[in-house]
């Protein structure tokens, strides 16, 4: 219900961001295109980026056209990514929870309706507990697994977060002091390598020869990937040369790669939950069956 609430709200925002820009483009101002603007539910992130927005926009400080379509396009963009993600974790999570319905479904059959024989002590119960566990937790971790480099999300938001904010006029550092909060919840190691690229960029020093080396300990390829991209961005702008256009790419070109590792995730997913379902819910099914068959024999 979550999921559908953000994309009910995220469809409403871009509705009505394209309906401003009919509006400017058809010739009205824009004090004249949001006069009638209906108040549409949000979360606080993108309240929090419009503020500054509206308030340039209205001050005449950047170009209506222009900034009311980058904002959109980060709008689809998040749209974009919340149906990325959606797609490759259902066919997943739809496996893990079939396979444990089905198992609990004939547990709870033969307990209820099934004849005496399928009766159970408590030792079987036990082990039926254990069986259950065991495999509901070992899912949870390889579907947990899924969704560890979720926070490049973080990173594709960061980058489009700070070009929205240089298409409306400001500069690289502060668009970048204005997404702290995005950075926190990157890996340790990128934002220590991020919060030194600032330190320097402020005093528009080269990054050569002080790179973070707790950065390029870690074996993880989409840090590896935002740490070089973010060095070349900081070697330009210490050079006084244009980032924008780099930034604006490394976006897009992200997006791209998150895709191809949620596809390469979610297929080795559906291979590794074959373990649990052989292990721990194939043989909770067959216990059921067998053990009381076995007691049935043995008397």
């Amino acid at each position: 219900m979550k999921f559908l609430k953000e994309d009910s709200q995220l469809d409403a925002l871009s509705l009505h961001f394209e309906t401003l820009l009919i509006r400017i483009e058809s010739g009205q101002s824009l004090r004249q295109a949001l006069k009638d603007a209906p108040a549409i539910e949000c979360s606080k992130k993108w309240a929090d980026r419009w503020s500054p927005l509206r308030e340039r926009l209205l001050n005449g400080h950047s170009q209506a056209i222009q900034g009311l379509q980058s904002f959109r396009n980060s709008l689809l963009l998040e749209q974009k990514l919340g149906r990325l993600v959606r797609k490759k974790a259902f066919m997943p999570l739809f496996q893990a929870c079939s396979v444990m319905l089905t198992s609990l479904l004939l547990v709870v059959f033969t307990q209820v309706w099934g004849d005496a024989i399928f009766e159970f002590t408590l030792k079987d119960y036990l082990v039926e507990f254990f069986l259950f566990s065991v495999g509901s937790y070992w899912i949870y971790l390889l579907v947990r697994a899924l969704f560890r480099e979720l926070w490049y999300l973080d990173w594709i938001d960061f980058l489009v977060s700070i070009e929205g904010q240089m298409s409306w006029g400001q500069n690289l550092l502060a668009a970048w002091k204005n997404t702290q909060a995005l950075q926190t919840r990157f890996p340790q190691a990128l934002q220590d390598y991020l919060k030194l690229s600032f330190r320097e960029a402020q005093n528009y020093e080269s990054l050569k020869n002080k790179t973070s080396p707790l950065v390029f300990k870690k074996k993880d390829l989409l840090q590896k990937r935002c740490v070089e991209r973010w060095s070349q961005i900081h070697e330009l702008f210490v050079r006084n040369e244009s980032v924008r256009l780099l930034i604006s790419n490394e976006a897009m070109s992200s997006y791209q790669r998150l895709e191809n590792q949620l596809e390469y995730k979610s297929e080795k997913l559906s291979g590794l939950l074959m373990l649990p379902l052989f292990c721990c819910f194939l043989p909770a099914s067959l216990y059921v069956v067998v053990v009381p068959l076995l007691k049935l024999f043995t008397q």
